[in-house]
């Protein structure tokens, strides 16, 4: 195995040792491999090699309910470009990446995914029934704005290991999950949320929130329709020092 610090050694049992540098620190991307070797007459030389690392895999698993097997299922956004895809599998089969796809048969369907971005990923997808970030492998995404929107159907989002610390806005990222009752936000641990506007909007079912996880020296000043029409919302646990400073929008007529 390599080391991940930026010059180490490794020795074998003959006494050949390879001392490896990388280029890239920060990303270890490339590294230059080094080794003296002993060759079949005895010789000591040494040889340099490049090593190209390669990311693990990053897999995003949504589950869909399928109700039609006559029209095709929209799958990722209408406006979604597929070149932000890089992997696609459906039911355990990989198949070329498409946005909407016809099923044979109806009921639930896994989808599993590698998307470069989740900026409008999953908008206006109202099959999506649950999403699952488990196999993310630490893969960092900046962009979440408007992921979810108007996602009525999605009741279950499991954000595992996913690196949203950079992420700055929740604008419209959660708006119409009429079906969710809890999204746990543990994932945006550290994250520097600047705008909460329309982030709930018309979440019904949402009973709690807790925004405790985010970066408490920046308070988010964009509050507009934030928990508009969330008429099971009880409590709302803020992190920041002082109270938020919210419109007459914020939480609309219905709220209790």
């Amino acid at each position: 195995s390599l080391s991940s610090s930026a010059n180490a050694s490794i020795s074998s049992s003959s006494g050949n040792k390879c001392t490896i540098t990388t280029k890239s620190v920060e990303t270890e991307e490339n590294l230059t491999l080094t080794c003296v070797v002993t060759t079949t007459d005895g010789k000591k030389v040494q040889k340099t090699f490049a090593i190209t690392l390669q990311e693990r895999p990053s897999y995003i698993i949504a589950t869909y309910n399928v109700t039609s097997t006559s029209t095709t299922t929209q799958l990722l956004s209408s406006s979604y470009s597929l070149g932000n895809v890089n992997y696609m599998e459906i039911d355990g089969v990989v198949v070329t990446k498409t946005l909407s796809y016809k099923f044979t048969s109806i009921g639930m369907h896994s989808v599993k995914y590698t998307l470069n971005t989740l900026q409008s990923a999953f908008r206006d997808v109202s099959t999506l029934a649950s999403i699952d970030f488990s196999e993310c492998n630490g893969k960092k995404y900046n962009d979440v704005t408007y992921l979810f929107y108007n996602c009525n159907n999605l009741a279950s989002i499991e954000w595992g290991n996913c690196d949203l610390s950079n992420v700055t806005s929740f604008g419209a990222s959660f708006y119409g999950l009429s079906s969710i009752t809890q999204i746990d936000l543990s994932s945006f641990t550290g994250a520097k949320i600047t705008d909460l506007s329309y982030s709930f909007t018309n979440c019904s079912n949402l009973g709690t929130i807790d925004f405790t996880p985010l970066d408490t020296s920046v308070r988010p000043s964009g509050y507009s329709y934030t928990f508009y029409g969330c008429t099971s919302l009880t409590k709302i646990y803020f992190p920041w020092q002082r109270a938020p400073t919210v419109s007459s929008n914020t939480f609309g007529t219905d709220t209790n």
